[in-house]
């Protein structure tokens, strides 16, 4: 099947189940069986009830859908910067020392070290 025959719709996502499906309710109030496409499972896009999606689905079988997109309603991220991560030495308190590693001490060689008897 080509991308020329499937309908392309979008809907909010009515129920989550399990193995990746979800039910999906349309805009004319249609209830259909979805689930993720690869390409959002590969970037591990996350789906939870009440998000709006964009499906296609196939003009033979009405019933059954494919997600390939959610529309962005909540954003990307919650709360902080959107495409800026910390890192953890970055996020000390502001009075407090970072931390910093410790130096790798050089293994020593030749007999233990330690105290003969």
């Amino acid at each position: 099947m080509d991308k020329d025959e499937t309908v392309e719709l979008e809907g909010t996502i009515h129920t989550v189940l399990p193995g990746t499906m979800f039910r999906v309710e349309l805009d004319n109030g249609h209830l259909v069986l979805a689930h993720i496409s690869g390409k959002m499972r590969k970037r591990f896009i996350r789906l939870v009830a009440g998000d709006r999606v964009k499906i296609e689905m196939s003009p033979y079988d009405t019933e059954k859908a494919r997600i390939v997109y959610r529309v962005d309603a909540r954003g990307p991220r919650q709360g902080g910067h959107p495409g800026r991560r910390r890192s953890p030495r970055s996020m000390a308190r502001p009075g407090q020392p970072k931390k910093r590693p410790k130096p790798n001490p050089t293994p020593r060689r030749g007999g233990g070290g330690g105290k003969k008897k």
